[in-house]
């Protein structure tokens, strides 16, 4: 729902980019554990609408100055998408993942090492909506290979796990309920704010200007079944057609797509881990069935 209202708002920037009046852009900011879909929802959202996307990985970026990537790389990604036609890549979407990665505060044991503040600042003008060199990756040392682009038009989805900030905002409640009143229910991630992101290490200026928060729950069992089985879209008809071309299907009895997903949840890493549990169990068939090249078509049942 919090897509689909920011893509409508975004359609309507594009075709009056004065509408509103208050400059804030509808950017998102997508919240989730890994495997929960977010990167698939943004491509999901850029193909209805028939608008180019780009997708960046924030770990791979660095301060200007320090040796690694910079953030103006997916905007030329999304200016090679657009087919370098400027100004369709400037009604189009950048999905920007792992975005959790570059706080500027250690938080639950991990953070960056350079630069995680100063990547934030950097990207703060393009975040806003302004006119920013782009230059394409390994170039930078020459001005040819330069161009402008006003991302006042591009929606900007961020998305990250942001991994240990159930502490803070247990912490957060529990420094509010201090006192007499009713006991209050433990705090879940649906409790998050703004504060708690700039309290993990995000900066206020980026946090304010991705007003938009929407947290995205892990996948349960029965939605990683419905991956799985879905008859055109899911895994194993996607795993049906590409083993077609040498003979072999498999079918799997609901018992085995039941324990693929429980599997999968017990690795912890979402709908990621459904292709490793799935390729783990077809492995020994594909490839005896390769050195045998048999005729005609082989079925094979995978069962619990």
């Amino acid at each position: 729902r919090t897509l689909s209202v920011a893509a409508f708002t975004h359609l309507q920037c594009i075709k009056d980019p004065d509408r509103g009046g208050d400059g804030i852009k509808p950017n998102v900011m997508l919240i989730g554990p890994t495997g929960c879909g977010k990167t698939h929802l943004v491509k999901t959202l850029a193909t209805i609408l028939g608008l180019p996307y780009a997708i960046g990985d924030a770990t791979t970026w660095t301060e200007t100055g320090y040796v690694g990537s910079d953030y103006d790389e997916v905007l030329w990604a999304l200016y090679e998408n657009a087919g370098h036609d400027i100004e369709f890549a400037q009604r189009g979407i950048v999905y920007i993942d792992e975005v959790d990665k570059i706080a500027g505060e250690v938080v639950a044991g991990a953070n960056r090492d350079v630069g995680g503040e100063g990547v934030q600042r950097a990207m703060l003008k393009a975040l806003e909506g302004s006119v920013v060199t782009m230059t394409k990756r390994g170039v930078h040392a020459f001005s040819s290979s330069q161009k402008e682009i006003d991302t006042t038009t591009i929606l900007f989805i961020l998305g990250g796990a942001f991994d240990g900030i159930e502490k803070i905002i247990e912490r957060r409640a529990r420094s509010r309920s201090i006192g007499f009143g009713p006991a209050k229910s433990c705090p879940t991630s649906a409790d998050l704010t703004k504060d708690d992101l700039i309290a993990y290490g995000m900066l206020r200026e980026f946090v304010g200007r991705s007003p938009v928060l929407a947290r995205i729950n892990p996948l349960t069992g029965d939605e990683l079944i419905e991956i799985l089985t879905r008859p055109e879209q899911g895994l194993i008809a996607e795993i049906n057609r590409a083993c077609e071309p040498c003979g072999l299907r498999f079918e799997f009895t609901p018992a085995a797509v039941r324990q693929m997903a429980e599997k999968a949840l017990e690795d912890g890493t979402g709908a990621r881990s459904l292709r490793g549990v799935i390729n783990t169990l077809i492995e020994p068939h594909i490839f005896e069935h390769s050195k045998a090249k048999p005729a005609g078509v082989r079925v094979v049942e995978v069962a619990a």
